[in-house]
């Protein structure tokens, strides 16, 4: 894919004639907006150029379309100067734009000049504390939720192995990137180092010398490092997969970027990309604007990426400034979740904004006394890297970029043990079942949110909301023109096939065994994949591997379809009381095209792998009796 276009330089122009424009300090050498016209407006759809040329026009200032966006939305550019915020109520006012809102530089959280720490309690089921350990007596998580990290991109850590789905690097601006680049299919780290030559060219106004900051890497690890695996950390989540997207570099990122990464994230096209295989429930933020408010048309541009069975939370760090949190972006909308930081102690840390629009509060780490009831930092994933990586360690850091991830982790166990709750269902959740703050604490409910999220209450809470898990027949089906075999849970498939549909090619085997149709105790959901590669022969295959699952999901020639049902999988290979084994076993490929073969019947897996050359593959599930 070809890096995007970096946005063309306008000569500075200062009150235009139909919208007087003053000449304002822009976040950007050439201001922009992110613009959203009708959606019955066909010049915009179909010529965006000259859409945007006439919204020029309208507003008395020349106006230059530098790239579609996701959901319809276009990124305008207006010369040098140019009062963005005016032009964005003008847009809608006199140019017929529905959603006019800046783009934006954001910036990763800034981090605290305090003591370090490799470690601090805030796993424990302290008052103080988010009580993850009883939360994981429930859930450890499920492979089946996916969580977007918009960052800096991410380091392949080893306690991140195996977690990390294939992201995208939305860095459109090639300086910024840092990888001689813009978008791309690598959402690695490069580094975001800035030193003498970077601030000599102009290109990182704001910006002072830094080392590479690893952020994103630290705030995945504090989400879903590897747990109970004998290295470094443990994550909230043990089980989610992780869905980096690079969305910050040198001195941050754009939002415009930022929005079309939610987008995609969220399962949404965003022109030039391709399409996002892996969709996540939740989205987290450890960025921010500060001295930019949430407007209601920010809050219209975010608020459509959240729906009941797809994105489920934004959750936003409140930012780091010791201030109004009412002032940052975009944690300051209210369809972000957005997270204070407090302490060991459960008090306000010293950096954490603070206000009306915070949502809950989580342990962001803080430095000052050892020994003293609020010490103690956030551990994380790092490396030693100065400018580009080099070794992996821990260490201790604070902000409320590590208190969101902490809140992003309760969220995604809440949808493992619970994955249909609503966006309004999960927000409401965490902030019920949130720990109160200690009577001697800064925080109250209108400056940190309702408390101190409860990973255990929020998992408890989410399991009696979900509805109750059933067992369910799972129905074998042959097809004997291409001597495949074929099995589904889904009431309305098999009422299909049993109706004839496919022309009447599937007919039941008389074989079945049950299933449950959704997430419980001591289950994992079975991936279901197809391909049509051995054409004119296609085949379905079944994983409860999620290790599997994730593999097969990277190969070109199938195609991941759904979570088929969920079932038990065997432990050292055996199935436990209550439970019954699930056969599988391999055909070879002698039909022309692979297919599997599941069965609770003994005698007839022993005949297929004998008599009829069937591969062996041993126990697979473990069905209820």
């Amino acid at each position: 894919m070809s890096a995007a276009p970096r946005p063309r330089r306008a000569a500075a122009v200062c009150g235009a004639a139909v919208l007087a424009l003053a000449c304002a300090a822009p976040a950007f050498a050439a201001p922009r907006l992110i613009v959203q016209f009708a959606d019955d407006d066909v010049e915009a759809a179909f010529a965006p150029k000259s859409r945007v040329e006439r919204l020029g026009l309208d507003l008395g200032a020349e106006a230059h379309h530098l790239r579609r966006m996701a959901l319809g939305a276009h990124l305008v550019e207006f010369p040098e100067g140019t009062d963005v915020h005016a032009a964005a109520a003008a847009a809608i006012v006199q140019g017929g734009a529905k959603i006019a809102v800046p783009d934006r530089r954001l910036r990763a959280a800034k981090v605290p000049n305090d003591t370090n720490l490799q470690s601090q309690p805030y796993l424990r089921n302290d008052p103080a504390s988010v009580s993850a350990y009883s939360a994981w007596d429930v859930t450890t998580g499920s492979p089946s939720v996916v969580v977007a990290v918009l960052d800096t991109g991410v380091l392949p850590h080893p306690d991140l192995a195996g977690r990390l789905l294939p992201g995208y690097d939305f860095v459109s601006d090639v300086d910024t990137a840092n990888d001689s680049n813009g978008r791309d299919a690598d959402p690695t780290d490069p580094g975001d180092w800035i030193d003498l030559a970077d601030l000599g060219s102009g290109k990182f106004p704001d910006c002072e010398v830094d080392s590479s900051s690893w952020h994103g890497t630290s705030v995945a690890g504090v989400i879903g490092a590897n747990g109970n695996n004998g290295l470094a950390l443990a994550g909230l989540d043990w089980s989610a997969r992780i869905l980096p997207l690079r969305v910050l570099g040198k001195c941050g990122g754009n939002f415009s970027d930022i929005f079309d990464a939610i987008a995609w994230a969220a399962g949404y096209a965003v022109p030039g990309v391709p399409a996002n295989q892996y969709p996540a429930q939740i989205v987290n933020l450890s960025l921010g604007g500060d001295n930019d408010p949430c407007t209601a048309q920010d809050d219209a541009l975010l608020s459509q990426f959240l729906s009941p069975s797809g994105l489920r939370a934004i959750v936003v760090a409140a930012g780091n400034n010791a201030g109004d949190a009412n002032q940052q972006f975009p944690s300051s909308c209210p369809s972000a979740i957005s997270v204070a930081a407090t302490t060991n102690g459960g008090n306000r840390t010293s950096y954490s904004n603070y206000g009306s629009s915070v949502d809950i509060a989580a342990p962001g780490g803080q430095g000052g006394v050892p020994g003293s009831p609020d010490f103690g930092l956030i551990a994380v994933l790092s490396n030693t890297g100065t400018t580009t990586a080099a070794g992996y360690y821990v260490r201790g850091i604070a902000g409320t970029s590590f208190a969101a991830p902490i809140v992003s982790g309760v969220a995604s166990l809440m949808l493992s043990v619970a994955p249909n709750l609503t966006p309004a269902q999960v927000r409401a959740i965490i902030q019920d079942t949130a720990k109160a703050f200690p009577p001697s604490s800064q925080c109250t409910p209108t400056s940190c949110g309702h408390g101190i999220v409860n990973a255990q209450g929020a998992v408890l809470a989410a399991q009696a909301a979900a509805p109750g898990a059933q067992q369910v027949p799972v129905v074998e089906y042959f097809n004997a023109g291409f001597g495949h075999y074929f099995m589904s849970a889904d009431n309305d498939e098999i009422t299909g096939l049993d109706g004839g549909a496919f022309g009447g090619a599937f007919v039941r085997s008389g074989r079945q065994f049950n299933a449950w149709n959704l997430p419980t105790t001591g289950t994992e959901p079975v991936c279901r994949f197809f391909t049509v590669t051995f054409a004119p022969k296609s085949s379905h295959f079944y994983t409860a591997d999620p290790v599997e699952c994730a593999g097969v999901k990277l190969n070109p020639n199938w195609q991941y379809e759904k979570i088929a049902f969920h079932i038990r999988v065997p432990v050292a290979g055996e199935c436990t009381a209550g439970t019954l084994p699930v056969y599988r076993m391999y055909n070879n490929g002698q039909t022309g095209a692979p297919n599997h073969r599941f069965t609770t019947d003994l005698a007839l897996y022993q005949q297929f792998t004998t008599a009829q050359n069937w591969a062996p593959e041993g126990i697979a599930f473990c069905a209820p009796q």
